[in-house]
Order: structure tokens, then sequence, then C-alpha cells
């Protein structure tokens, strides 16, 4: 048994210059009275670089799957709207000055292995490593007077957040397992599997955080607010039956 056999093993590298990238933003205008304009442009900029190493096994007796990791280099810029205070980007990036965009992680990793012990038994495992995605930077929670029309003013809370060049989110680590049973209907093409399966197994043990949310009526935190993904907080179990031709 050799555990190289069949490896297949690919390194590229790649650069990308943007021009003429459509991006919008936001002019609020002076006052809380003025309209909000939404202003659409197609000057943006930037740059993407980054690497990919992928180890491959194809289909062997006992085992097959892969590794691959990524890194990854993007930095964008917007030129219109600089120095204006009353125009603002929706997705968080700055007014002015290059920065990364909100869905831009440094490292991805991801392994899938399957392992076949016996005939008909398949085990299969995928792992996933991200690390963390741009986070903007929150301000202090402040009080403001809402009237509601009838002469009642309620207190609201809020919170201003502005973008950070080195702030990020925690590293997502996600991982899957599944295990089937399958074999064919005697003197037939017709196939049968049983399986079962669970998904993100390490959310138990861990769990990425970011920005905590917090109540705009009363401008307390909301506990468990301050996790990056939207698991249920345990793993999540699966069954089935399958049939195929």
């Amino acid at each position: 048994w050799n555990p190289l056999e069949n490896l297949q093993v690919s390194i590229e590298g790649y650069y990308k210059y943007l021009f003429n990238r459509f991006y919008y933003n936001i002019d609020r205008g002076e006052s809380m009275n003025d309209d909000m304009e939404i202003l659409v442009h197609s000057d943006g900029i930037g740059h993407v670089a980054g690497a990919d190493l992928l180890l491959h096994r194809h289909q062997g007796r006992y085992w097959d799957g892969y590794l691959s990791y990524t890194f990854s280099w993007v930095r964008l810029y917007n030129p219109d709207g600089d120095g204006n205070s009353t125009v603002s980007y929706p997705s968080g990036a700055p007014a002015e000055g290059w920065y990364y965009p909100d869905y831009h992680r440094f490292h991805n990793l991801n392994l899938i292995l399957g392992f076949r012990p016996a005939p008909g038994i398949n085990i299969n495992a995928r792992f996933s490593f991200a690390s963390g995605a741009p986070e903007r930077e929150p301000g202090e929670i402040t009080a403001y007077e809402v009237d509601l029309g009838d002469g009642t003013i309620i207190d609201r809370y809020a919170r201003t957040t502005v973008y950070n060049d080195t702030r990020r989110t925690d590293f997502s680590i996600p991982l899957d397992l599944r295990i089937s049973v399958s074999n064919y209907y005697k003197n037939s093409k017709i196939k049968w599997e049983h399986y079962f399966a669970v998904e993100n197994l390490l959310v138990l043990v861990y769990s990425p955080k970011t920005i905590s949310q917090f109540d705009s009526f009363s401008g307390e935190e909301i506990p468990g607010g301050d996790q990056a993904d939207f698991s249920i907080g345990f793993p999540l179990p699966s069954f089935g039956f399958k049939m195929s031709y």
C-alpha cells in the first residue's frame, strides 16, 4: 500500500488589476431633512493577487481526497467621495483610501477525505479553516430621542462603526462527518445507501466572535450576540436513505 500513489500536486499564482470597477455610495446631504441620493460610479480600481496549492489523491482502494490552501490579497479604491463627509459607502468601505472588501480573507484551507475500510462502507470528512474577515471598529452605544407623533418621546439606542484596516473577526473551523453503508440489490443495477451525517462538529468547543449586538430599545448587549456565524449552537445531525440506478 503506497499512500503517495495517484497523488497530484498543483501550485498556481495570479495577479489582476481591476479598472472601471462599479461601486455606489450614498450622499445623505447636509441635514437630516435632505433626501438621500444614491450615486453609481464606474471608476473604481483595485489589485487582486493570490496563490493556490492543491494536493489531490485520486480514488484508491482505501482512501482519496484533497487538501487545498489559498492565500489571497485584495485591495480596492473608490475615487469618488474622497473628503466629502456627507458621502458614505453601505459596504463599510472608507470614504477615502485603499481598503479590504468585507468578503476578504487572507487564508483558506480545505481538507476533504474519503475512507473505505471495507467494500460498501464510506467515511467522509470535510474540514475547513478560514481566517477572519474585515470587521468595523465599533463606537460607543449612545441614546437619542424619538417622537412617536402623539407627544410621546422615547429613548432609542444606536452605535456607529468605522472602517478599520487591521481589525478582523475570529477564524472559522467547520468540520463535517458522513458515514454511509451501500450495496446493490441482488441481480439488479439499483443501488441503495443508508447514511448518517453530522455538520459543524467543532461548534461545541469553538465559535468565532465578532462585534456584539445590542437591543436598540434598552441599549443592553444581547446574550450570544457576539457570534460571527449563524449556527444553532450544537452539531446538526442528519440521516437518510438513497436509491440510485
